[in-house]
C-alpha cells in the first residue's frame, strides 16, 4: 500500500511544481515576439495554470487558511494585469489578421 502523497513510489506534486510552471508560461509570453496562433496557445496555457495553481493552493492544507483565502482574489489581479499588459499585443494581432478577433462557443460556430 502507498503511504499518503505517494504516486507509484514517487512524491506526489506539490503547489510549488504548479507555481514554478505557471513562471515559465509567463517567461514564453515575455520572449515571444510573433504575435500568431501559437502566443495565443500559450497566453490560453498561462491562464489554465493559473486557475490550477490556485485550485492547489485553496485545497492544500499545508498552507495556511489565511493565504489560502486571498488567493483567489490575488491571482484574479495578477491576471488582470497580464492581460492590461498585454493589450497591445491583441491589437497588433487583430491588424496582422485584418479582422476582429472572434472566440467559438463550444459548437464550433463564431459567438456574436
Amino acid at each position: 500500500m502507498r503511504a499518503v502523497g505517494e504516486v507509484s513510489g514517487a512524491v506526489a506534486p506539490t503547489w510549488h511544481e504548479q507555481y514554478e510552471r505557471m513562471l515559465r508560461w509567463l517567461e514564453r509570453l515575455s520572449e515571444s515576439t510573433t504575435h500568431d496562433d501559437r502566443h495565443l496557445d500559450d497566453f490560453h496555457a498561462f491562464f489554465i495554470t493559473c486557475f490550477h495553481l490556485k485550485d492547489w493552493l485553496q485545497e492544500d492544507p499545508a498552507v495556511d487558511t489565511k493565504i489560502r483565502g486571498k488567493v483567489e482574489g490575488f491571482l484574479e489581479q495578477f491576471m488582470a494585469s497580464t492581460l492590461r499588459g498585454s493589450r497591445q499585443w491583441v491589437e497588433t494581432l487583430r491588424r496582422q489578421q485584418d479582422a476582429p478577433i472572434r472566440f467559438t462557443g463550444t459548437s464550433g460556430e463564431a459567438d456574436d
